[in-house]
């Protein structure tokens, strides 16, 4: 029962170190474009909906490899006055 948890761990490790070998990241000095455009609409007073998207391309800027985006709500609360002091 040891023997046989011992080689199914070795051989987890073993697929493990196999796959993260073949996997690389871009090269130093890669050409890449990232995106990220943000919009904001004010509902009402103080309170705004956001999002965002990012696209990002690698490999000297001809494979899309990331996409992202981001949905929000922006609340804003009692502020200061700074006449009223």
């Amino acid at each position: 029962m040891v023997k046989e948890r011992i080689l199914v761990i070795l051989f987890i490790i073993a697929m493990a170190a196999y796959i993260s070998a073949n996997a690389y990241g871009y090269d130093n000095g890669d050409f890449q474009i990232w995106n990220t455009d943000y919009q904001n609409v004010e509902v009402i007073k103080d309170v705004k909906l956001a999002m965002e998207q990012e696209f990002r391309f690698g490999e000297n800027a001809s494979e899309f490899y990331y996409q992202h985006y981001e949905w929000g709500a922006v609340f804003g609360f009692d502020k200061i006055d700074e006449k009223s002091g």
